[in-house]
């Protein structure tokens, strides 16, 4: 069993820490009638190896000598994590990361920091999909016109 997301067009977000929260709260909830929770840990894994699996890029889904090295940080000092580092493999899961992380890095390589895309002009991209959006989307169906 593998967690994934592919964006907003097709789903509620283009977050997989939203996911895997929203697997984990669903899990618990049903976890009395059916005797027991799949745990946090297990979501993690099941949203980064077994992610990886799924896809078949074994180059991907945990950190080892090799791979991929793609990864984020959080800051484990932001006010969100108190009381929950002693429990670190279930964070993700149990507290819900809903924020920026603090650093992302995709093939070892830092792509995000702090909060800002390393090199990438956010608002030209964010411009140019909307373009895209529009040509495509809006100008052809009344579905997806902004009122």
């Amino acid at each position: 069993v593998s967690l994934g997301c592919d964006g907003c067009a097709s789903n509620d977000s283009s977050s997989l820490l939203d996911t895997i929260r929203i697997a984990y709260i669903m899990q618990a909830h049903y976890s009395r009638v059916r005797g027991g929770c799949v745990t946090p840990y297990d979501i993690l894994k099941m949203a980064t190896v077994n992610g990886a699996k799924t896809l078949g890029r074994p180059d991907l889904g945990s950190l080892e000598v090799g791979k991929a090295a793609d990864l984020f940080m959080l800051d484990a000092g932001a006010l969100d994590m108190a009381g929950a580092l002693h429990d670190p493999k279930n964070i993700i899961a149990k507290i819900g990361v809903t924020g920026p992380d603090y650093l992302t890095m995709v093939n070892g390589k830092t792509i995000d920091k702090e909060g800002e895309v390393v090199n990438i002009d956010e608002a030209a991209i964010a411009e140019k999909s909307e373009e895209v959006c529009k040509r495509v989307l809006r100008d052809h169906s009344d579905l997806y016109k902004v009122h």
